[in-house]
């Protein structure tokens, strides 16, 4: 499946065409994974898998922010940080 900046196409492209009058006024990584990780709630795994993807662009103090919101926001993700 075709990739733009690690964002594969597909279910993918759909959810960001649903959300972009958010994603515009997104201003950095951790703004817009918490824009686009909700449209995935729906599926436990692919919520965990867009996660895993959100880890790789985001520094380790927005790391624990990310996961921090998610738990805040009721979604319960094993977290597993990256370091960079």
């Amino acid at each position: 499946m075709p990739s733009f900046h690690g964002f594969e196409f597909g279910m993918s492209i759909a959810i960001l065409q649903e959300t972009k009058n958010d994603l515009t006024m997104a201003k950095t990584f951790l703004d817009y994974f918490k824009t686009i990780l909700p449209n995935f709630s729906f599926d436990t795994s692919l919520l965990a898998k867009e996660y895993q993807k959100a880890l790789q662009y985001l520094n380790t103090q927005e790391q624990f922010i990310l996961e921090s919101w998610l738990n805040n926001k009721g979604y319960k993700l094993q977290p597993k940080h990256i370091s960079h």
